[in-house]
């Protein structure tokens, strides 16, 4: 009888001209104090593609308005503007004038990001959060996020457990540098662990990992190819990144499958 009750209270309640939504975004004021999402420049982070062998900024034809920096003082001055405007999170991508088939350059100690890192605290100190990609696919010649193998059958894989060796040892040089969160887009499997476990072992146990957790197999990254000046290997015709992003296709056991991405 009691749950009945209730039924009807609820059903009374929340029907129609006792309910009426519009009460609450009558005016500015209003809507505001309920809002549940308020987005402040605190929020948001500001992606910086700084580039080894340039003096000028380089438009990107396919994301307009964004540029490829050079490691010079353009760039101080392009961040000194966001930093002004309150924009004081930025998210490092590098772009090495060496490239190879382990992508040494992005865990070399004097490699593009961590030199650009170490350029911005200098600079910036305490008032700039600095994060940086760690991934592989733009300092590799053949474009994959890790190290390509060919297995006995002639097929070839990109190999996950060499992969994130890699990434903790980069996220680690990052660290070194000064970075205050690293950020593992590559969607190996166990990459937060690894990363996490190097970074403990180094004495950089405050530093964050910001993991892209749900990173979907996409066409919509197409725009983000033209940032490195190498295309895949002709190697994609067996090994493709539709293998290790997220399928867009619901999947009951997705809230799972997000949640297992951050081991």
């Amino acid at each position: 009888m009691v749950a009945t009750e209730s039924i009807r209270l609820r059903s009374y309640l929340f029907n129609y001209p006792v309910n009426r939504p519009r009460r609450l975004r009558s005016s500015v004021l209003i809507r505001n104090m309920v809002a549940e999402t308020m987005l402040r420049p605190d929020d948001f982070v500001m992606p910086i593609f700084v580039r080894e062998d340039i003096n000028e900024p380089e438009p990107i034809k396919s994301l307009p308005g964004q540029y490829r920096w050079p490691l010079n003082d353009k760039l101080i001055n392009f961040v000194d503007q966001l930093v002004s405007s309150g924009i004081r999170s930025i998210i490092l991508f590098g772009i090495p004038e060496h490239k190879d088939e382990w992508g040494s350059s992005a865990y070399d100690e004097h490699g593009i990001i961590q030199r650009t890192i170490r350029f911005l605290k200098d600079s910036f100190e305490d008032r700039l959060v600095v994060m940086a990609d760690v991934c592989l696919c733009e300092y590799t010649d053949h474009g994959h996020c890790g190290i390509v193998k060919k297995l006995p059958d002639g097929r070839y894989i990109v190999d996950n457990d060499s992969t994130i060796e890699l990434y903790a040892k980069t996220a680690v040089t990052y660290a070194e540098s000064g970075v205050d969160v690293v950020a593992p887009s590559g969607m190996m499997d166990g990459q937060v662990k690894a990363i996490r476990e190097a970074l403990d072992r180094a004495g950089f146990s405050d530093v964050v990992i910001m993991a892209y957790s749900a990173k979907y197999a996409s066409s919509f990254y197409g725009p983000f190819r033209e940032l490195q000046p190498v295309r895949l290997s002709l190697v994609i015709g067996v090994v493709t990144k539709w293998t290790r992003g997220m399928r867009m296709r619901p999947l009951r056991r997705s809230p799972w499958t997000l949640m297992r991405a951050l081991t």
